[in-house]
Formats: C-alpha cells, structure tokens, sequence
C-alpha cells in the first residue's frame, strides 16, 4: 500500500480529511519517514455544499493553514425539478429514480442546500456530476499519485463519510462500485483495496434530524451489507456507463464503523469519533509501512483477515467474514503536543485578560475583572480624547484667525474713507461699506457664504475626529508599558461624550428679547444708534478739529465689532452643529468598541474553556475507557504554570505580542475595526488562529527563557521509555500491571450486543470459525534500550483463551508509546447502532410513510425492501421459512429433503456421492425440534440446489410451483379456509428465495 487517496464524502468526510491532515502535522516526523519510504498520499473531498470548507478553524493548527487546494475539492453543486426529467431520461438513471414527482416537489418547495438529508437526492447529484467525479478520481488523483517519482501502479482508498445526511449516505455505494468497476484488482499488494469509514448513531440526533436521520444510516448499511456480500446489483453512474450493472468482486476490504457509544458503554462524541477514526487510518497506514509485523497481524490491519467462505448471512449467498469492525486508537505518552498546546492557551489567556481588564493580582496575574481606573488617569485620558475633539473647533481655529483679519482689513476701509472727503461726510457710509464687505467681499465671497460652505465640511471634520480619536484609543491599547484596558474604553468615552455635551449646552449666548418684541440690540449696536444722533449734532468747526475721524474711527471698530460677533455666532453653530454629529458618531464609536469587547470575550471564554479542559485531561491522567495515559511531571508542569501567572513581565511581554498581532489582524485599521471580525464568521476565525499562532510563539520562547534562567525544568522534551525505565528498571511487576491495565481500557467506538449468535451457532463446531469479536492491538514501540521489557511485558498481557491478534513495530517517537485497536465482527447484525437503527427503520415501513421510504432509500428495490436482510430472522420466522423449505424441498425436481418411513433427512449432492443429515421424525417435528445449525443448513442446500438446477431461470420456476400449489389448495380447501391461510404463509417465505 504504497499509494492512498482520502476521499471525504459530505460533510462529516471533509472533516475527516481536516483531522487527518491535522494528525500528519502533529506527527510530523512519522509523515517525513513516510514520505522517505516513497508513500504518497493525496486528498478529495465531495459534497454538495461548501460549509466545511469555510471552517477555517477546521482547516487550522493553531495558526498553520492546513486546508486543501481548490482541485481538491469537488462540489457537487445544485438541481433544479427541471433537472429531474433530463436525469431520468438518462439510461444510467432512468432504472432508480423512481416517483419523480416526489423529487420535484421536494426541489421546487424549498432553497435546498446540500442534499439536505435526503437519500436518494444525494444519490441523484452523484449522477448529475458522476463524469466530473470519476475523472476527478481516476485521472486526476489516481493517476497523478501513479506518476510522483518512484511511485507504484496502485492505490488504496479511504473513504470517509456519515450516513445521516444525503451526501455520504446517497453517494457512498456508487462510490465504491465505480471505483470498484474501474480497478477490478482489490488486492493490498499492487492493487486497489477500498476501506470505508462511516459514522452512524441512533440517539443523538438532536437540531440536526429533519426527518430522514436515522432511517437514512439503516438504509444505507443494509445497502451496503448487500453490496459486500455480491447481492446488490446497482447501476453504474455516468453517462458512459450506459446503465449497465455493477457486477464487480470484493468491493470494500473493511468496513469500519464508529458510532457514539463505545464498546465499553461510554458516550463518545462526534469530533472524539472524528479524530479516533483520523489517527487510527493514519497509524495503519504507517504500523504497514514501518514492515515488521507478523503476518497475521497484516492480514488484520488490511481487512485481508477472512476465513473460507461459508454459509451465513445473507443466507442465500457465502459471505467473507471479518469485514466489519469497530476500531479505536489509545496512547500512552509524554504529551508534548498537549502541554505546549496547554501553555500556549495560557499565555493567550492572561494576554486576552490584559487586554480586556489590565488588572493585575499579585497572587492571581492578570485577571479578568475590570479595576476602577484612577481619578488621576481617568482625567489624563479623558483631557486627551477631549483635546483631540476640541481641537478643531472653529471658535478655536477660525474664529480668530477670521477676527483678526477682518479687523485689519476694516482698518484699511477706514483708511479709504478718512483720506475721500464725499465718502467721510456721512457716517452711514461706512456702515453699509462694513456692512458689504462683511456681506459680499470678505473671504472674496462674503462671510455668511463662506461660513455655508464650512458647514458642508462638518461630516468630514468628525469623520476625521472619529479617526483621530479611534487612533489615540488604538495607541493607548498598544502602549508596551501600560495599556489601555479594551474595557474601560467605553466609559471613556461616556465621559467625553458628558464633557462634550456639556460644552454645547452652553456654546450659545444671547442677550434676552425686549419686551416690546422689536428685534433685540447688544450694547454696541445701542452705542452705535447714540453715535449716529451725536454725529448729526456735529458743526463745522469740530469736524475740522477732529471730531468727525474720531466718530468714524469709533463706528469702524463697533461695527468691525459686530461682525467679529457675527463670525463668533456662525462658529458657535458650526461647533455646535460638529459637536452634535460628532456625538452620534461617538456613540457609533462606542457600539463597535462593545462588539469588539464581545469578540475578545468570547475568544477568552473559549480559550479559557479549552485550556481547562487540557489541563484537566493531563491532571486526571484521562484513564477512562478508551483514553490516552499520559506520562509527565504533573508538579514541574504545575510549578511553571504557577511561575508564568505569578511572572508580571513575561506576561506583559505575552500581552504586548498578542496585541500588536490582533492589530495586525486589521491592518492599518484603527482596534474598533474589531466589530467587523464579530460580523464574519471567517473573519473571527482568522484572528482566533493568528493569535493563537501568536501564542504558540510566545510559549516556546517563554518555556526556552524560563528553562535558561532556571526558573524552570523542560517540559517539551521527555522520552516515554526514559521516564518508565526511571519508574519500572526495579519493579517489572509493576509494569506489566500498568500495561495490562492500559491494553484492557482500549476501547473501539462501537458497541455491540452482549447475547449475539456466534458462528458455531449457526455452521456447527466443527468448522473452524473463531468466536466474535476478534480483537487486533498493534503496539508502536519507540525505539529504546526499554522497549524489550515492554516489548515482553505486552505479550504477557495476552490472557490464555483471549481471542485477539497482537503485534508490535517499531517508530521513531521517543515520546509515544501506541495501540491501534480493531474490533473484527462476521456481520454487521452484531453492532448495537444497527438493531436500534433497524426499529426506526421498521417503524416508518409499517406506517407506509412514502416520502421517507422514497427518500431514505437510493431505488425502489431498496424502498420495497428487496435487500438481502442485514438481521437474522426472528425465530418464528426462522421456523416459518425451515418448514416452507422442507415442503419445496421435497419437489420431483429438487428432492433435497426425503421424507419416507418416519424419517426426514436433508440430501446433498457432493463430489464423492449423496450425503445426508438427520432432520427428523416427521416435517411437523422437525420444524419443533430444528436447531439453527440445521436451519441454516437447508436454506443453503435448498439455494444451492435452486441454483445449480435452474440457474437464472430459478425465478420462474419457482413461481410456477408457488402458482400451481396456490390453485391446488383453492380448489380442495377454498380461500376462507384455515388450510389457505398457512399456505399464505409459507408462500410468502418462498418467494424470497428467488431473490
């Protein structure tokens, strides 16, 4: 197995692929050993919608992008009721569609995204894109592995999906019968062997059943017992293929099951299943190519483990035994990964605290509450935000700037009139000449125009306040040596929006009305009225003496006066006008900052949840069923934890890295930019994985600093087999008590039931079929000086009677110690997940219920119930069928069955002559006394020989009889009769032989 291809079908396939790429970047060393051995590997994944691919965190190691490239992703897209009739017009379609009705109502009634659980909708994509799929299989992957250097003409497949929904359960069977109908040679050595992975599951359901969830996985695994025992003769999908049937061999090595509740009873979740079945696919492929198991332990890890073939289910047909199984993964290890995970998520921890809180415990570190901000602070920052507003006040900035030069070029007006004697008789000149240059010529268009056009300039200027202040929050934040608490941003700027608005309360003065209602006067204009009576007294002699310039020089500077009050007044309602949007805009300001507050909370709350839980796992040494065990210093790990929170400058240091990458996250983008991460789910994945590649730097660094000052031991560096030398080097017993104990709680993630009928039950004792299950346990041993101990220490773990395969090889981790678990079952029938699942699915046959039966199943045979059957019979059934059979049996044409001087023997033909088995006395009493052994023995005689002397005409034959008895039977008993009835009976037990 040189060549492999992941295939992820549906959603929970394209997880699959996430974790397994995950697994090969955690054990990175083996995935480099494995390319030097020339094993090549490539990934596709097929579905009909695209969500999995934007879970960017799916796709991410703690900031390393991990996600497949675009070809190796193959979207199945959508259909249209249009669609349906040219689909069904197709010959490769056509003999499976079934009620197209039904099909198009489901399209046109509802946006369908996916397959959106329904079966045979899955399966109908798979048609639509069948060419794509098959060249994006055959040419592109297959053929592109076969020609890497040094690769070899051959390829294994894994094929990973979940049989709830639509995709992986409609698409799984065409799947593996094309790649089947194209590589013929399942052999593991040069040829194209197919392992199916799948999850299934009867009691968890929840949000996620739309009605079709757990008749689907019933479905689906009854098809697919069909399909790896010969009896399911499906059409190939493409248009190609031209409808021909599926007539292949030996389609799938192992089909390997992972359900929610584990062998040993414990509840196991989705994405504990998910990575179980990610590291176990992995470790098998690697355990091969390390080459040095035995052979037996081989044949197991690549389903090559089958006994001769021999009568069972399906009962008419010999099945390949083994080809089910459960597997599981457990190791014993110094966890690097996990202890570098866990001070990475510590350092991002107390860094978001920091960030959010600032508020340092002496005993604790930085904690998340948030401290009252000092008095003395509060006004530094708050003086500063408010400068920023107020510094482009026009009763600042242009107020002054304006008086001053209208003043200086009112002076020049005067200058004008006191040298043009027509222009100085009069007083009232320069009052409109002031007047009109106020009006028309200041500023070259006059003040009021100007002051219009300053107005249409406020969105800007608060805009660039906005920023401004935005930036100065920014900075604060990322101030090294005491930052601004991202929670008391908002209470800042409660303060400044008070301070602001107490500033535009009183931004306006006005003198009061009079209460005559005549237009009200400030005391210049009053001064100004006096004036112009004083001047009319004025005589000629006191114009000459100067008492005319000096009027004219007073008028000048009170009416300059006034309009300077006047340029003072269009500042006044220009700030006040920037004041009123700048506060809106402010409280926008304040909205983004809670969003952004929110964002890092959550990213605390989940970061603080995951290292809890880390640290938990490695405190309890996760000894429960089917867990790792973890081999460390748990004190150093705690001592140093204790250090780094108690350590003010490392963690400032954290913090500080933290904080310029989150702002790198928005680059050139001011912190409140933080409240469009909230808004996109993509976005808010992106930060969480940077700064958490962040957090990953920070530790390593922090663990390599602490480890050089001594303040701390390595904990990124111990060997498994050093540590137990250490342990075990004078206690052999100890240890072979403590791997006992270990190999003992491995676990595979299926159930099965306890009171199952094993293979003696049904072929006899005496033909050499082992008891189920049988267990494998592939042991990875580093290599150490140590690892003969264990290497003898496991073997002896090994009980007498055990019915398991155990082997060890060798790897290059000094770190791991690992067991690979397989569970090997004869039928899928011995699987908990599928006798729950069959009472669900039998529920909705006796209520006819026509759109799940259509929907669940992927052909109308499937909907009638035309499969051979996944269960054993009932025993009521079980005699029902024996007696039929012993009646057919008995035919001129068949003459299986004797029954003649009180004795009925079962014949069969055999190479050396005729060979019988004692039945009983008579048929009624060997119905009474049959044992399975016997049962079962007929039904294969009685198949074999319906087969050998009919051959595809069995058919027809057969329902002649079945014909001829019924109108015999009618014409001697009549159709009430009691004697009809049983006939019914037997009948309907014999028309399944056909079949």
């Amino acid at each position: 197995m040189k060549n492999h291809l992941f295939i992820g079908l549906g959603g929970q396939g394209g997880r699959t692929l996430a974790e397994i790429r995950k697994v090969m970047r955690q054990r990175e060393n083996d995935t480099n050993d494995l390319r030097a051995a020339r094993v090549n590997w490539d990934f596709l994944a097929i579905d009909s919608s695209m969500d999995v691919r934007k879970e960017k965190r799916a796709w991410t190691y703690f900031g390393e992008d991990l996600s497949l490239r675009q070809e190796d992703w193959l979207p199945l897209g959508s259909l249209s009721p249009a669609d349906v009739d040219i689909l069904a017009a197709r010959k490769d379609v056509a003999p499976w569609i079934g009620n197209r009705e039904q099909m198009k109502a489901f399209l046109a009634k509802m946006k369908v995204e996916g397959a959106n659980q329904r079966r045979r909708f899955g399966r109908l994509l798979f048609a639509h894109n069948a060419d794509k799929i098959r060249t994006g299989i055959f040419t592109q992957k297959v053929n592109g592995l076969a020609m890497r250097q040094g690769a070899t003409n051959d390829c294994c497949f894994h094929v990973f999906a979940s049989l709830a929904g639509g995709t992986g359960s409609g698409c799984i069977v065409d799947l593996v019968t094309a790649i089947r109908d194209r590589y013929p040679n399942s052999s593991m050595v040069g040829g194209y062997p197919i392992f199916v992975y799948i999850y299934a599951t009867h009691d968890d359901a929840g949000s996620a059943d739309v009605g079709y969830f757990y008749q689907n996985q019933f479905a689906a695994l009854r098809d697919l017992n069909a399909l790896m025992c010969s009896s399911l003769p499906t059409n190939l999908l493409g248009t190609d293929m031209d409808g021909r049937l599926y007539d292949g061999s030996e389609p799938i090595a192992q089909l390997l099951i992972t359900t929610s509740l584990s062998h040993s009873n414990a509840k196991v979740a989705l994405p504990r299943q998910i990575s179980t079945v990610a590291e176990s696919c992995f470790e098998r492929i690697f355990a091969l190519a390390a080459g040095n198991m035995n052979a037996a332990c081989q044949q197991s890890v690549t389903g090559q483990d089958v006994i001769a073939a021999f009568p069972g289910e399906p009962l008419v047909c010999a099945e390949r035994s083994y080809r089910f199984a459960g597997i599981g993964m457990r190791r014993w290890e110094v966890p690097h990964a996990r202890i570098e995970e866990l001070l990475a998520l510590d350092c991002l921890e107390y860094s978001l605290k920091q960030a959010l809180y600032n508020n340092w415990d002496l005993a604790k570190g930085f904690v998340d509450t948030l401290p009252e901000m000092s008095a003395t602070e509060s006004k530094v920052r708050i003086d500063r935000l408010c400068a920023c507003a107020e510094r482009t006040l026009a009763t600042k900035t242009v107020a002054p700037e304006l008086a001053s030069r209208f003043a200086l070029e009112t002076g020049e007006l005067l200058a004008g009139v006191l040298s043009d004697s027509k222009r100085c008789k009069d007083i009232t000149r320069i009052q409109s000449e002031i007047k009109a240059h106020y009006e028309k010529t200041f500023l070259e268009r006059g003040a009021l125009t100007h002051f219009e056009t300053l107005k249409l300039g406020i969105k800007d200027r608060v805009q660039d306040t906005i920023r401004e202040i935005d930036q100065l929050i920014t900075d604060a934040w990322l101030d090294s040596v005491s930052p601004l608490a991202l929670g008391h941003i908002s209470s800042l700027l409660d303060s400044l929006v008070l301070r602001l608005r107490a500033g535009l309360q009183n931004a306006t003065t006005s003198e009061p009305s009079p209460s005559d209602g005549s237009p009200p006067q400030s005391s210049i204009e009053r001064t100004c009225v006096a004036r112009a009576r004083e001047w009319q007294k004025l005589t000629t002699l006191s114009r000459w003496v100067g008492k005319m310039s000096a009027l004219l020089r007073a008028e000048c500077d009170d009416r300059t006066a006034i309009c300077i009050a006047g340029i003072q007044t269009e500042c006044r309602a220009l700030d006040n006008a920037f004041v009123t949007a700048l506060l809106e805009d402010l409280q926008t300001l304040q909205v983004r900052y809670g969003s952004a507050l929110g964002v890092l909370k959550s990213l605390l709350e989940e970061t603080a949840k995951d290292a809890r839980t880390i640290a938990d796992d490695l405190r309890s040494l996760n000894q429960g069923a089917g867990a790792n065990k973890y081999e460390f210093d748990q004190k150093a790990l705690d001592e140093y934890r204790k250090q780094f929170r108690t350590g003010r400058e490392v963690q400032t240091n954290c913090g500080h890295r933290m904080r310029l990458a989150l702002r790198a996250c928005i680059p050139g983008k001011p912190l409140s930019t933080l409240d469009t991460v909230s808004k996109n789910p993509a976005d808010n994945e992106d930060l969480e994985e940077a700064l958490r590649m962040t957090a990953m730097a920070s530790a390593r660094m922090t663990q390599q600093q602490m480890e050089a000052k001594g303040l701390a031991p390595n904990l990124l560096g111990d060997s498994l087999l050093d540590r137990l030398q250490d342990r075990f080097a004078s206690n052999p017993q100890a240890l072979q008590a403590e791997l006992s104990e270990f190999v003992n709680l491995a676990t595979s993630n299926l159930h099965w039931t306890g009171n199952h009928i094993q293979p003696s039950n049904i072929l006899g004792t005496n033909v050499g079929v082992s008891s189920m299950p049988r267990r494998l346990f592939v042991l990875g041993l580093p290599a150490h000086p140590f690892s003969a101990t264990l290497r003898a220490a496991f073997e002896g773990c090994r009980n007498a009677g055990d019915n398991f395969i155990y082997d060890i090889y060798s790897h290059n981790d000094p770190a791991q110690l690992r067991l690979l678990l397989v569970d090997y079952w004869m039928a899928a029938r011995f699987s908990t997940v599928v006798n729950e699942l069959s009472v669900t699915y039998v529920a909705v046959e006796k209520k006819h219920d026509a759109a799940t039966l259509y929907f669940c199943n992927i052909d109308p045979s499937g909907e009638a119930g035309a499969r051979v059957p996944i269960l054993l019979p009932s025993v009521q059934e079980m005699r029902e069928r024996f007696a039929a059979e012993l009646w057919l049996g008995q035919h001129p044409q068949l003459k299986v069955i004797e029954a003649q001087a009180g004795k009925v023997v079962l014949v069969e033909d055999l190479p050396h002559g005729k060979e019988t088995t004692d039945l009983g006395t008579s048929p009624e009493q060997a119905v009474d006394q049959a044992d399975f052994t016997k049962m079962f023995k007929v039904h294969c005689v009685l198949s074999d020989a319906l087969q050998a002397r009919f051959g595809k005409n069995r058919q027809t034959w057969l329902l002649d009889v079945l014909k001829a008895e019924s109108e015999r039977v009618e014409k001697d008993c009549g159709i009430p009769s009691d004697e009809f009835r049983s006939w019914e009976v037997r009948r309907q037990q014999l028309i399944k032989l056909q079949h």
